[in-house]
């Protein structure tokens, strides 16, 4: 066999594991709380999800879902399902883009990359958007590799359908954006190119206007968050409007589109060259790596979006690396797949048995309650017939009624760790305990202090 047909098969082997790595066992995990408010989200009749749903994600998803929901159902794997799907289309799209601007050799280390990536295997099995935003910002991007007027369509589609599907749509364009000046710029300045990423941009844009205002909003609250509160206080700032949210946006994109000219002219050198793609490389592997360890969700969120563009830069990296390339394309991989299988092993909460253990214990007088009080989307999903009873203010359990508590903590973090929990455990009996990684049931029976 010529060494071209072994490295095909290898490949096609890489990609078949990729694949399993996303629809193998979809129920291997119990859904979390995100993925049982999307699918709460989704029963709602279509009318009601556009009415309904918060400011925090645009319907698009929600209404997607709901549709999917009536043809394949809402269990565990049907819902996540979706996802898997739009990831396997990445992997194709991902190759296209990289093929278009890198060429073929770097085209095929970026979707074989991308097949092990952790963070891509972790959110194509989650019932989330991130996934989906990658899928249209790489529709958008082939819109514009492709240099032509007929690019304008995918790309005005895709940006359209994105910001009505979730807001981080809009800063990774801002970032495709910075990136493709520097393109724009070394080729040749066209004016037509130029128009081929205005135009959707703008079309997008004035598209999206119907549901700018629930954007303007989610701003503003962004005020409210610590670290964003933090941040103006150190600069000395007042709180910000949207728009002065969105400037700001701007303005990080223009410091990324300077950042990219810098990249690119000092990758020109060749002295710096070498350097600067190792730097990348070990830069890479050590993301990879991280990724397992499970904290810092939101930003994982927003970096599963752009993730496939970093592979189509580490793809040309590699290829830029030596003679020994092949051999560093294989350490990445092997790091990537390692990787992978720990983010499966990684748990998660476990609504499925915590559920299931209230269920064939409980008695039909018993109180089940939840705190935090979202918590009923994941316990509802599992016991539907049991829907838990959620602290509000002013709202205190009956102390002689024997009650379930579903507590949430990190492991090792003592209790309570709630104010329900705490009047609980000084008004009740705490008859028996049973953890489910950071989630906790505890039975309590009439008595104590308020008995």
């Amino acid at each position: 066999m010529s060494q071209s047909n072994r490295q095909t098969w290898l490949i096609f082997g890489i990609l078949v594991v990729g694949l399993l790595l996303r629809f193998g066992a979809l129920s291997l995990h119990s859904l979390w709380l995100d993925e049982a408010y999307s699918v709460a989200q989704a029963r709602l009749p279509e009318a009601e999800i556009w009415r309904r749903v918060s400011e925090l994600h645009p319907p698009l998803y929600y209404v997607l879902l709901h549709h999917w929901l009536g043809v394949a159902g809402a269990g565990e794997t049907a819902v996540r399902l979706p996802s898997a799907l739009i990831s396997a289309v990445n992997l194709l799209l991902t190759f296209f883009l990289a093929r278009r601007l890198v060429g073929r050799e770097a085209a095929l280390v970026a979707v074989t990359l991308l097949a092990l990536a952790p963070l891509d295997v972790w959110y194509a099995r989650e019932a989330r958007m991130g996934v989906f935003i990658a899928f249209f910002g790489l529709l958008a991007a082939l819109g514009l590799a492709w240099e032509s007027g007929w690019g304008m369509l995918p790309s005005a589609a895709a940006l359209t359908a994105g910001l009505y599907l979730d807001y981080p749509l809009l800063p990774l364009w801002v970032g495709i954006t910075a990136v493709w000046l520097v393109f724009w710029w070394v080729r040749g300045r066209r004016p037509a190119l130029l128009l081929a990423w205005l135009l959707p941009t703008a079309l997008a844009w004035l598209l999206f206007q119907p549901w700018a205002f629930h954007l303007y909003s989610l701003l503003e609250r962004l005020n409210d968050v610590f670290v964003f509160a933090q941040l103006l206080a150190q600069l000395g700032l007042p709180a910000l409007t949207a728009r002065q949210y969105l400037l700001a946006l701007l303005l990080i994109g223009g410091g990324l589109a300077a950042a990219a000219a810098a990249a690119y002219r000092l990758l020109q050198a060749a002295r710096l060259r070498r350097p600067l793609v190792w730097l990348l490389l070990l830069g890479f592997g050590l993301a990879v790596l991280l990724m397992p360890v499970p904290r810092v969700y939101s930003i994982k969120r927003l970096l599963v979006t752009g993730w496939p563009f970093v592979t189509v830069l580490v793809g040309w990296a590699v290829c830029q690396s030596g003679a020994r390339w092949r051999q560093v394309w294989a350490g990445l991989l092997g790091v990537s797949l390692l990787a992978s299988l720990a983010v499966l092993a990684t748990p998660k909460d476990d609504w499925r048995a915590a559920a299931g253990y209230v269920a064939a214990r409980a008695q039909p007088g018993d109180g089940v309650w939840v705190d935090p009080e979202w918590n009923h989307f994941p316990f509802s999903y599992y016991l539907p017939e049991r829907p838990p009873l959620r602290p509000v203010r002013g709202q205190q359990p009956a102390a002689d009624v024997p009650a379930w508590f579903v507590a949430e903590r990190p492991p090792g973090q003592q209790p309570p760790t709630s104010p329900t929990e705490a009047w609980f455990d000084a008004h009740m009996v705490l008859v028996e305990t049973a953890a489910f990684y950071r989630l906790e049931v505890r039975y309590y029976r009439p008595g104590g202090d308020g008995g």
